[in-house]
Protein backbone atom coordinates (compact mmCIF):
# COMPACT_ATOMS: atom_id res chain seq x y z
CA UNK A 1 0.00 0.00 0.00
CA UNK A 2 1.16 3.27 -0.65
CA UNK A 3 0.31 7.03 0.92
CA UNK A 4 -1.91 8.99 -1.77
CA UNK A 5 -1.52 11.81 0.70
CA UNK A 6 0.67 14.91 -1.69
CA UNK A 7 3.89 16.28 0.12
CA UNK A 8 6.53 18.85 -0.42
CA UNK A 9 10.25 18.05 0.85
CA UNK A 10 11.89 21.69 1.34
CA UNK A 11 15.40 22.48 1.92
CA UNK A 12 18.58 21.55 0.39
CA UNK A 13 17.38 18.48 -1.85
CA UNK A 14 20.03 17.78 -4.68
CA UNK A 15 21.00 14.65 -2.95
CA UNK A 16 18.35 13.33 -2.48
CA UNK A 17 16.91 14.17 -6.41
CA UNK A 18 20.04 11.80 -7.04
CA UNK A 19 18.80 8.86 -5.41
CA UNK A 20 14.91 9.20 -6.60
CA UNK A 21 15.96 10.51 -10.33
CA UNK A 22 18.92 8.47 -10.53
CA UNK A 23 17.03 5.00 -9.30
CA UNK A 24 13.69 6.30 -11.38
CA UNK A 25 15.59 6.64 -14.21
CA UNK A 26 17.70 3.13 -13.71
CA UNK A 27 14.24 1.12 -13.64
CA UNK A 28 12.60 2.72 -16.89
CA UNK A 29 16.03 2.36 -18.70
CA UNK A 30 16.50 -1.41 -17.68
CA UNK A 31 16.50 -4.07 -20.19
CA UNK A 32 13.16 -5.25 -18.97
CA UNK A 33 11.21 -1.82 -18.71
CA UNK A 34 8.79 -1.54 -16.35
CA UNK A 35 7.68 1.69 -17.29
CA UNK A 36 3.63 0.14 -17.16
CA UNK A 37 4.07 0.12 -13.74
CA UNK A 38 5.05 3.56 -13.01
CA UNK A 39 1.90 4.87 -15.34
CA UNK A 40 0.00 6.50 -12.58
CA UNK A 41 -4.19 7.22 -12.93
CA UNK A 42 -6.96 8.38 -11.87
CA UNK A 43 -8.78 4.98 -12.17
CA UNK A 44 -11.76 4.79 -9.69
CA UNK A 45 -11.56 1.86 -6.96
CA UNK A 46 -7.51 1.86 -7.79
CA UNK A 47 -7.02 1.82 -3.96
CA UNK A 48 -9.58 -0.85 -3.30
CA UNK A 49 -13.37 -2.02 -4.30
CA UNK A 50 -16.24 -3.77 -3.24
CA UNK A 51 -18.79 -2.18 -5.56
CA UNK A 52 -20.20 -5.53 -7.05
CA UNK A 53 -21.15 -6.19 -3.37
CA UNK A 54 -23.19 -3.11 -2.25
CA UNK A 55 -26.67 -5.13 -2.75
CA UNK A 56 -25.41 -7.97 -0.63
CA UNK A 57 -24.42 -5.57 2.09
CA UNK A 58 -27.40 -3.89 2.45
CA UNK A 59 -29.35 -7.33 2.88
CA UNK A 60 -27.35 -8.09 5.64
CA UNK A 61 -27.99 -4.82 7.43
CA UNK A 62 -25.08 -2.43 6.59
CA UNK A 63 -26.00 0.51 6.23
CA UNK A 64 -22.63 2.91 6.07
CA UNK A 65 -19.81 2.73 3.83
CA UNK A 66 -16.45 3.88 3.43
CA UNK A 67 -14.90 5.87 0.65
CA UNK A 68 -11.54 5.82 0.12
CA UNK A 69 -10.63 9.95 -0.12
CA UNK A 70 -7.56 10.79 1.87
CA UNK A 71 -4.91 12.60 -0.56
CA UNK A 72 -7.45 13.07 -3.57
CA UNK A 73 -8.68 15.84 -5.16
CA UNK A 74 -11.74 17.08 -4.10
CA UNK A 75 -13.08 16.90 -7.43
CA UNK A 76 -12.18 13.06 -7.62
CA UNK A 77 -13.59 12.17 -4.28
CA UNK A 78 -16.69 13.86 -5.57
CA UNK A 79 -17.00 11.56 -8.47
CA UNK A 80 -16.08 8.63 -6.36
CA UNK A 81 -19.11 8.96 -4.01
CA UNK A 82 -21.58 10.00 -6.81
CA UNK A 83 -20.54 6.09 -8.35
CA UNK A 84 -21.26 4.72 -5.16
CA UNK A 85 -24.67 6.56 -4.83
CA UNK A 86 -25.72 5.46 -8.27
CA UNK A 87 -24.52 1.54 -7.10
CA UNK A 88 -26.85 2.29 -3.76
CA UNK A 89 -29.63 3.44 -6.64
CA UNK A 90 -28.88 0.48 -8.31
CA UNK A 91 -29.70 -2.35 -5.71
CA UNK A 92 -33.79 -1.06 -6.30
CA UNK A 93 -33.25 -2.26 -10.10
CA UNK A 94 -31.72 -5.67 -9.90
CA UNK A 95 -33.76 -8.87 -8.58
CA UNK A 96 -30.97 -10.71 -7.22
CA UNK A 97 -27.27 -10.25 -6.37
CA UNK A 98 -25.25 -11.74 -8.95
CA UNK A 99 -27.58 -9.83 -12.17
CA UNK A 100 -26.55 -6.75 -9.44
CA UNK A 101 -22.99 -7.77 -9.70
CA UNK A 102 -23.17 -8.24 -13.41
CA UNK A 103 -24.33 -4.73 -13.78
CA UNK A 104 -22.15 -2.69 -11.51
CA UNK A 105 -18.84 -4.35 -13.44
CA UNK A 106 -20.85 -3.37 -16.98
CA UNK A 107 -21.99 0.05 -16.02
CA UNK A 108 -18.73 0.94 -14.00
CA UNK A 109 -15.76 -1.30 -15.09
CA UNK A 110 -17.21 -1.74 -18.86
CA UNK A 111 -16.91 -5.66 -17.67
CA UNK A 112 -13.28 -5.14 -16.69
CA UNK A 113 -13.38 -5.43 -13.39
CA UNK A 114 -10.59 -4.56 -10.93
CA UNK A 115 -9.59 -7.83 -9.30
CA UNK A 116 -6.54 -7.24 -7.94
CA UNK A 117 -8.20 -4.17 -5.73
CA UNK A 118 -11.39 -6.23 -4.94
CA UNK A 119 -12.18 -6.56 -1.54
CA UNK A 120 -14.79 -9.46 -1.72
CA UNK A 121 -12.31 -12.24 -3.96
CA UNK A 122 -13.89 -15.25 -4.11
Amino acid sequence: MTCNIPFKIVGNTQQLDEIIYGSFNDILNSKNSMKKKFKFSNKFAKTGCGMCKIRELIEIGINYFKIVGRGKKLNELIQDVKKVKKAIILTEKYNNNLLYEKGIKKKFFYNNCPVENCYYKN
